[in-house]
């Protein structure tokens, strides 16, 4: 995503979750595998087991939505963010083995190995 496009996302958004996600994918980008088995598709975010309570925890809020097509809730203004980060993303054909993630500079230094790998 160009700078100035990510900068006015993260501008939009209403909730500091989401522009923490979206800085994240911003600076690292991420991948979409499936549509979680749902007939009309959809997506899912994956994260460790400890971060939706850490959100419950620091923010009252919950990325587990009962009902995605009517948010309600502390987590309605999370989902409705959530939707523009989303459609923001774009998707990268050149990945491979010499242009990790699309090529180009990074943004930012890589993350540390996941697990010591």
């Amino acid at each position: 995503m160009p700078p100035a496009r990510a900068a006015a996302l993260l501008a939009a958004l209403a909730t500091e979750p989401a522009r923490r996600i979206a800085q994240a994918l911003v600076d690292f980008g991420g991948y979409l595998v499936d549509d979680t088995g749902s007939e009309e598709g959809g997506g899912a975010i994956c994260m460790e087991s400890g971060v939706n309570a850490e959100l419950e925890a620091h923010y009252g809020v919950s990325v587990r939505i009962e009902n995605p097509l009517k948010p309600t809730g502390q987590g309605a203004a999370l989902y409705a963010d959530l939707v523009k980060v989303f459609q923001a993303l774009s998707v990268v054909a050149n990945n491979g083995p010499q242009s990790v993630g699309g090529g180009g500079t990074p943004r930012v230094p890589p993350p540390p190995p996941i697990c010591g790998a």
